[in-house]
Parts: C-alpha cells; structure tokens; sequence
C-alpha cells in the first residue's frame, strides 16, 4: 500500500475535525511540535531522550498504549494521557506524528571503532579500514532497532501513524548516512508510513539547509518543523488547524 492511501483510511475512520494529534518521539519531535504550534494545530506532545528508546526503557503496553521504565518517565504517559482524556495513547480517532527509531549518535560511530567503513571508496583509500557491506550495515541496525519497529506496527495498528525521520546535516559521516538508509529501509519494508521531509522539501541528498539547523548542529529548528507539518497537512497526512479540541 503506498504511502498517501495507507494514510488516508483515518479518514473513514474518524471525522476529520475530530481528530487529535500525538507528537511522539526523541529529542527531534520538538520541531514538529513546534510546527504543529506555528500552524495552530492542536497537538500533545510525549517526547524522550534518544538514549531511553534506544536502551529500550519506551515499550509497547496493552492497557496505556506505552509504558517507560522508571517513575519520572511513566509519569510522562500518565499526564499526557490525563490531557488527551485517554484510557490508552492510542486510537482510531488520534493521528501519531513519530520521531523515534533512528537515534544514529548511539549506533553510528560504533559502526566505526573498530575502523569498518560502509563508503566503498573510503575504504580502498585507507588500507587499515575494514569495509561493511550494505547486508551488515543492515543486520547491525536490525540488531539494535527491531524492538523499535515492533512498537511502531503496535502503534499503526492502533492509529493512523506517519514516521518521520530525523534531518541529515553536512557534516554527518558515511557510516552515519548508511545507518540511517538502513534503518529508513527497514521502516518501509514493514510498511509503516515514513515521510522523508530533507528530501521532499530540500535536496535529493536529503541535507538540511544551514539556516533551519538549531546551534547544537544536530536537531532541526521551530522554522523547519513548520515546514514538515505544513507539508504533512498538504498531503492529507494531518488534520486541518482548528481540530482536535
């Protein structure tokens, strides 16, 4: 199923204008709450450290939808929950706008301790360099993110989801790029929704532009989020501003 008609049956589901919106995910769903807040779209935002999804503390649960690991973490569902007025985060009548599953910064550079290189020509150049092929650049990432893409089909299951995955910048390594190509190959094979807005919005290389970067150089700003929402309302993907009351 494409991308566009996997996306459009909430609409048979549940009125357009009654349709709530969950920003969840790592540090790079600021942005697209921030997006959702410039364009006047109602959204709640359950948003957490890449380094908890990534050692598996954010896990699927029957009952609330999520469960993290630790008081002051489940206390985030818990209060997200109580202003959605939700028994569970998910649902037929709320849109999931996910930012989690990647966190290359804690996979990446381990890729290359040991001096494995996955750009071929990076390592002819380099005699002392040991090359990673595309099947174990994929095998690795599986190792790490499969739990993450059982929490994904839980939540698509249950809502209307679209992934949306984290910028790229200039000055990200090869080994970087293929994790993320990887991991964003992985998503699609298990037919979850994955909007790729760097390379829908900007370049086919898929790098964000220097003026839509935050100051720490990793994340993207309030400006590029707007773009990503606005886009995703576009594309039907979100509701209409003025909904979700």
């Amino acid at each position: 199923m494409s991308f566009a008609k996997k996306l459009l049956w909430r609409r048979t589901i549940v009125p357009e204008e009654k349709a709530k919106v969950l920003v969840l995910g790592d540090s790079h769903s600021v942005a697209l709450k921030a997006g959702c807040d410039a364009v006047g779209l109602t959204a709640e935002l359950l948003s957490f450290s890449g380094n908890f999804w990534h050692a598996g503390h954010i896990v699927s649960h029957r009952r609330f939808g999520l469960w993290a690991r630790g008081a002051a973490l489940q206390a985030r569902i818990t209060d997200s929950l109580k202003r959605l007025g939700r028994a569970n985060l998910f649902g037929p009548d709320l849109v999931v706008l996910g930012s989690f599953g990647f966190h290359l910064g804690r996979i990446a550079p381990i890729l290359g301790v040991r001096g494995h290189r996955a750009n071929g020509e990076e390592f002819l150049a380099d005699a002392s360099t040991q090359f990673a092929s595309s099947a174990v650049v994929s095998a690795y990432v599986q190792a790490f993110r499969s739990p993450h893409l059982n929490i994904m089909r839980r939540i698509s299951q249950q809502s209307p989801m679209v992934l949306v995955t984290p910028p790229r910048f200039s000055h990200d390594s090869s080994n970087h790029q293929s994790c993320f190509d990887a991991i964003k190959a992985g998503i699609q094979a298990a037919d979850i929704p994955c909007y790729d807005p760097c390379i829908d919005l900007f370049s086919p290389s898929g790098v964000l532009p220097a003026v839509m970067v935050t100051p720490d150089g990793v994340h993207g700003n309030a400006d590029y989020g707007t773009m990503v929402v606005r886009r995703l309302i576009e594309k039907g993907v979100l509701p209409q501003p003025g909904g979700g009351d």
